[in-house]
């Protein structure tokens, strides 16, 4: 069936997704029927809307500006102040993206927090749903209206609602060892998963005093999200931090090698070098953060996923998989029938996608297929037409890595 040309629009007043932002302020006192909830960082305060008790903006880790941009999440100091926990605080820096209700929010480096909703009840040990956005690794956010967690929690009030923010593109997914300076940033490639991972102990720490059972904890996630928390599970310190996890629409099979995190870092240089520059870390650390964001949007909708780097990430996730570290947690894994056909919308007009298409099939099928790849390849280039194009393609980024990892071999 033939599509009919469709593009996605910049949201005519982008003033509806920055109402909600306000710098949460400290307290000298707590007013009645604020809902406080004591923390090892602090006294949070709720609001309550039909018997649904939101805290926004939480921190889960200082914030990794000035001395600590690109350095691994640090946990919060021990504290008794006492805080609103109104509004959502800022969204992780971005490139604006129709695609992307996030994107629209207010941006800034200091962005590790996280929400919590629970209904206004007596129920103890009540399981935990934490949530991970997408966003291709390189945009996304708590704030897109589709997930917050109002009414979810509303419908099934024996469930506590957890959703993060990490950080995405140069500041939470860039190989820093790859430049000047870089040596002891090893980690800066999977920033973006070890936030993840410091909130998840944040929530370990603090969710029962919000009534909530640390032993039974739920991850769940779509796209970039989803292939987060099938990653989460091969890292280190992820282990008891969670119970479940729910994968739609995207798998640890995404994540790069080191070879190919080279683009971007490239992609970063040609920047620099076109300004005349030297690509070092001695000049990204003078950036300002209004220098990150205009650094960022140079590199024109690139972003890199997490890498696969033999030390936090196993190189081949199945082989962990087979070596049990999927023991010990439940899954729920799946994909959309016909994901790539989000893609041809993402893309504009079919007939894009019809060009495109070619060349996603001579470049990236062998990058995703190991050992007989080439002969899968070969078998499937002659036969595979445009029009079905995208059905193998659903396949072959999709459907098959679920099953597999759902199968366990």
């Amino acid at each position: 069936m033939e599509l009919l040309p469709y593009i996605i629009e910049k949201p005519k007043d982008i003033s509806i997704f920055k109402k909600d932002y306000k710098k949460n302020c400290k307290r000298e006192s707590i007013p009645e029927n604020s809902y406080p909830i004591k923390c090892l960082n602090g006294i949070f305060l709720g609001k309550n809307e039909e018997e649904v008790i939101a805290y926004k903006g939480i921190p889960f880790a200082k914030p990794p500006i000035k001395e600590l941009r690109w350095q691994l999440p640090v946990e919060c100091d021990k504290s008794d102040d006492i805080f609103e926990a109104f509004a959502f605080q800022k969204n992780p820096i971005q490139i604006e993206d129709p695609g992307e209700v996030s994107s629209y929010y207010e941006l800034g480096e200091d962005c590790l927090y996280l929400n919590i909703w629970k209904y206004n009840n007596d129920i103890k040990n009540k399981a935990v749903m934490v949530f991970i956005h997408g966003g291709g690794f390189g945009w996304g956010g708590p704030t897109d209206p589709l997930f917050d967690g109002h009414n979810y929690v509303k419908t099934h009030p024996d469930i506590i609602m957890v959703t993060i923010t990490y950080r995405v593109s140069i500041l939470g997914f860039l190989d820093l060892t790859q430049i000047k300076g870089g040596e002891n940033y090893k980690h800066s490639a999977n920033l973006g998963l070890l936030d993840q991972i410091q909130a998840l102990k944040w929530v370990n720490k603090n969710i029962e005093n919000f009534g909530g059972d640390k032993n039974n904890v739920t991850l769940f996630g779509e796209s970039a999200g989803a292939s987060c928390v099938t990653v989460l599970p091969l890292m280190k310190g992820s282990k008891g931090l969670f119970k479940r996890i729910i994968s739609q629409s995207g798998t640890f099979t995404w994540c790069e090698s080191k070879e190919r995190a080279k683009f971007l870092i490239n992609k970063l240089r040609g920047v620099y070098k076109k300004e005349k520059k030297e690509l070092t870390m001695e000049n990204l650390l003078k950036l300002s953060e209004e220098e990150i964001i205009e650094l960022n949007s140079k590199l024109n909708n690139y972003s890199s996923p997490p890498i696969r780097d033999g030390d936090l990430i196993p190189f081949d996730g199945f082989e962990a998989i087979e070596n049990g570290a999927y023991d010990d947690i439940d899954i729920l894994i799946g994909t959309n029938a016909d994901e790539m056909r989000y893609w041809i919308q993402e893309s504009g007009y079919y007939w894009v996608f019809r060009i495109i298409l070619k060349i996603i099939l001579d470049n990236v099928t062998l990058i995703r297929i190991k050992k007989d790849g080439l002969s899968y390849y070969n078998k499937f280039k002659e036969i595979v037409k445009i029009n079905s194009g995208e059905n193998f393609l659903s396949d072959l980024f999709f459907r098959l890595p679920a099953y597999r990892i759902n199968n366990k071999f």
